[in-house]
């Protein structure tokens, strides 16, 4: 196991590339569930929750490159309502969040039926994939 740098650009290139690792290996597992004979539910809902973990990771790695270190989910969210108030994307980053956010309730207490968690995978992924090309328009401008 890793240990964080002190924070600053190398602890936000850490989050980043923690996040774009749980991505990856969130929808593999993802994938995997569609084809696995066993346990296809328990892996759709670890590849959820390890999405849930990159998307707060994501949030990090943005808030780390302006000199913040939000440690719990109060301050990520606040972080996410100033980058939604600064304008830096079009996509719906609220949405985004909300959905990594269900899926994080749903690997812990269930209840999202397979089409919204589908929907909801989507979504989050999309949030990992806007809020990384964030970070990488803030740490390289131009």
């Amino acid at each position: 196991m890793t240990q964080p740098p002190e924070p600053g650009p190398d602890k936000a290139h850490w989050h980043y590339q923690r996040a774009d690792a749980y991505r990856e290996l969130a929808e593999g597992m993802l994938e995997r569930s569609r084809t696995a004979t066993e346990h296809a539910a328990v892996l759709a809902d670890a590849a959820g929750a390890l999405l849930y973990e990159a998307a707060k990771q994501c949030v990090n790695a943005v808030a780390n490159l302006r000199g913040n270190d939000p440690q719990d989910n109060h301050a990520k969210i606040a972080v996410v309502r100033a980058i939604i108030a600064e304008g830096f994307t079009s996509y719906d980053l609220r949405g985004g969040a909300r959905a990594a956010w269900e899926l994080h309730i749903h690997a812990d207490q269930g209840g999202l039926l397979p089409d919204r968690f589908a929907d909801r995978f989507a979504m989050a992924a999309d949030f990992v994939y806007e809020m990384q090309a964030i970070y990488r328009n803030i740490a390289a401008p131009g």
